[in-house]
């Protein structure tokens, strides 16, 4: 059994080889796009975190806000009263 060297010479879709005049180009082309590729998900992921760290900045910013108020116990206070009133009364309005 003998190896024809012509069979471990790798071809494209159009018959071209590697080895041919210019046949590198295609490889050229592919490894050209996947550094673009990587270069456009790394831009997206970026982008991403940066818009959810902006996110969880404001959500704590809202957080705080509400925190400050409802810890002060102006609002849950009234509520506990009249839901502990409407129970009294036989109500069930909470």
């Amino acid at each position: 059994m003998s190896i024809n060297p012509q069979d471990s010479i790798p071809y494209d879709d159009a018959g071209n080889s590697f080895w041919d005049i210019g046949g590198y180009k295609p490889t050229v082309k592919r490894v050209t796009d996947g550094h673009q590729l990587c270069s456009d998900l790394m831009a997206l992921v970026k982008e991403r975190s940066d818009l959810e760290a902006k996110y969880a900045d404001s959500l704590k910013r809202w957080s705080r806000t509400w925190a400050n108020t409802i810890g002060k116990g102006r609002y849950v206070r009234q509520e506990i009263v009249y839901c502990i009133h409407d129970l009294h009364s036989h109500t069930l309005a909470c």
